[in-house]
């Protein structure tokens, strides 16, 4: 899950402060102004980071990637070159069964008590997506 914000005709990538304000962050320096403040990773790399008022903004959405895999569809919470995560997490066992089932005989992990991930090659994926889901006016 991924949520961008359009600021200035720039996509940043964001974050929800709070119900009126998001923080935008950048690492590229050429994308920000004075008006950013500079934090930098472990590793040195600077981060370019701004509060913004959601009113200021052109987009603010979230998006996440779907997939289907052996038949059903999961959620993809990363990637690499060549593999997806997915990853499933339920809420009513008795209506998810095949689902869960399908996690416990496919090699999934169960990383809580309702969450099951899995790595898999990107090419076991069919059906790729991602959903959009505007935040703007929320």
């Amino acid at each position: 899950m991924n949520i961008w914000a359009r600021y200035k005709g720039i996509l940043y990538d964001a974050s929800l402060k709070s119900d009126s304000e998001v923080i935008v962050r950048t690492l590229i320096k050429s994308e920000s102004d004075n008006s950013f403040f500079i934090k930098k990773y472990p590793d040195g790399t600077p981060c370019y980071i701004k509060y913004v008022p959601k009113s200021e903004l052109e987009e603010l959405y979230e998006e996440e990637e779907f997939g289907t895999y052996k038949g059903l569809e999961f959620r993809i919470v990363n990637e690499s070159p060549n593999t997806y995560r997915l990853s499933f997490d339920y809420n009513d066992y008795e209506k998810e069964a095949k689902q869960i089932e399908l996690c416990e005989t496919s090699g999934f992990v169960k990383i809580d008590k309702t969450i099951y991930e899995k790595e898999v090659l990107k090419t076991e994926v069919e059906n790729y997506r991602i959903e959009r889901e505007n935040l703007l006016n929320k």
